[in-house]
């Protein structure tokens, strides 16, 4: 990893909070990062190109503590930002395809030959490559001041490169990043995953979940990046009748059906769970407005 030293370039710092390691919510970053590194040195897999790798580390002592840095490539926007530059926030549909299977391959990478699940995939996870890193960043340094802030920031500083926008880029191409809530497939750091618009039915539910839980999320995703609307949003009654999750349970069987029978084989507490949401189901489904017509 000491290439940056060989060939001097911008790079980006994550400088992670003091009490990541060693307090009572450990995470498993660095470790799932250097296991990207490591399985990229030998793999030739096509996702290897989607993923954000990890090109070094070092520790930095401040007012809170000792604090991680992760140094990594620089990139583009993220995808929100992306839409706010198309009409009705809408990306083109041509874009979004060459994104989905560059996605694809990014997850495939993960999943098959690093045995990672991301976990947290969403918009603001998926970044655009600058095409020529060092003219941007250039071009930027000389155009925006550096942002300072005072010790104890409420905070945290982020900085956007300016991207033009997807469809003027000629080769567009997009990296998964940010590994903060990242699982192993053989050892899950937690069971509640995902933000909940974007949360597979089976981690709701409680039941078993492995590596199609990012396929599901990048499922919403992709409609909400060419129709603008939240695919499955969950939204609690005024008067506690139902959760958020209940009707975002109820939105999903709308659109797809009932649950598969293996969700029904899995342990008690997954089936005693269906039992009474299946009432609720009986009772109501949700009407909402984001799928009206969809």
């Amino acid at each position: 990893m000491d290439s940056i030293l060989q060939h001097p370039r911008y790079v980006a710092l994550k400088m992670l909070r003091a009490d990541c390691y060693g307090g009572h919510h450990d995470i498993f970053e660095t470790d799932i990062l250097f296991k990207i590194w490591q399985v990229s040195q030998k793999s030739s897999h096509q996702g290897r190109s989607h993923v954000l790798h990890l090109l070094d580390k070092f520790t930095h002592t401040g007012p809170n503590g000792e604090h991680v840095c992760l140094v990594f490539d620089v990139l583009g926007q993220y995808l929100d930002f992306q839409t706010a530059k198309y009409k009705g926030g809408r990306l083109p549909v041509k874009s979004v395809k060459l994104l989905e299977k560059q996605l694809l391959l990014g997850l495939d990478y993960l999943h098959t030959e690093c045995g990672i699940i991301h976990t947290g995939l969403k918009p603001t996870n998926i970044l655009l490559e600058l095409e020529k890193p060092e003219v941007a960043m250039s071009k930027y340094l000389s155009l925006v001041a550096p942002r300072m802030t005072e010790t104890k920031p409420q905070i945290p500083l982020r900085e956007a490169i300016t991207t033009p926008p997807i469809s003027e880029i000629t080769h567009p191409k997009v990296r998964i990043v940010d590994f903060g809530v990242a699982s192993w497939r053989t050892k899950h750091l937690g069971d509640l995953i995902q933000p909940q618009a974007l949360r597979a039915p089976e981690v709701t539910i409680g039941a078993p979940w492995d590596t199609g839980v990012d396929i599901w999320s990048l499922g919403c995703i992709l409609v909400e990046l060419i129709q603008r609307i939240v695919l499955f949003t969950g939204t609690p009654s005024a008067r506690g009748t139902w959760t958020a999750e209940d009707d975002h349970l109820a939105q999903i069987i709308e659109v797809i059906g009932p649950f598969p029978t293996s969700f029904l084989q899995s342990e008690s507490e997954v089936k005693n769970c269906l039992i009474q949401k299946e009432i609720f189901f009986e009772l109501t489904l949700s009407n909402s407005p984001t799928l009206n017509g969809y």
